[in-house]
């Protein structure tokens, strides 16, 4: 529902400011939705992850465009460029590929004449929308958005893969992580826990 109405939205609003450029909605942004409405408590779907990746892809895929125009060379280079400048500026967002792929075949037809204003509208005008709607509807169903984690009440015990699975599924969010995974980290941190209790 919420990313039903997000879209909706996010599209409505793209066709009354720009309605006019032939574009309201970049598809991508069906996959922001599935993060920021099906797993909010992901660091992919986290604010700056969502609006700073698919801002950075959008520029680097109309700068490559430019560059090397519209061809497989310059999609691939758009591509990798994007998601090697999301991994230093720490705003990684998978739609982000798909972003800068757009603004690569889009320069091709009539978006091609926005230039860098492909980055302002409908990028960043339909990210900020369905970041609002998604604010506001994880606020309204009681989840937590922008994520932040539970507090720690105690020192953590030793504990089962069991009691992990529990604890991820009565937790109140989805969380992004396999159960197995997080297992294998939680006694990698113990066993580090436990050689450094023996030094001291």
């Amino acid at each position: 529902m919420g990313a039903g109405f997000g879209l909706l939205l996010t599209g409505l609003i793209g066709q009354f400011y720009g309605g006019r450029h032939g574009v309201w909605l970049i598809a991508p942004l069906g996959a922001s939705a599935v993060l920021l409405f099906a797993v909010p408590a992901s660091p992919l779907a986290q604010p700056w992850p969502v609006l700073g990746g698919n801002l950075l892809s959008a520029v680097v895929g109309v700068l490559c465009a430019k560059c090397l125009g519209v061809s497989p060379l310059s999609a691939g280079l758009a591509g990798g460029l994007a998601i090697l400048l999301m991994q230093i500026a720490r705003c990684l967002h998978p739609p982000g590929g798909a972003v800068a792929l757009t603004a690569v075949l889009a320069s091709a037809g009539p978006m091609g004449q926005l230039g860098l204003g492909f980055a302002l509208f409908p990028v960043a005008i339909n990210t900020l929308t369905l970041l609002a709607v998604a604010y506001l509807f994880h606020r309204i169903s009681g989840h937590s958005y922008p994520h932040r984690p539970l507090p720690v009440l105690q020192r953590p015990t030793p504990l089962s893969k069991e009691d992990l699975v529990y604890a991820m599924q009565h937790y109140g969010d989805d969380l992004d992580i396999d159960a197995d995974d997080l297992y294998a980290l939680v006694q990698s941190a113990q066993q580090r826990g436990l050689t450094a209790a023996k030094k001291d």
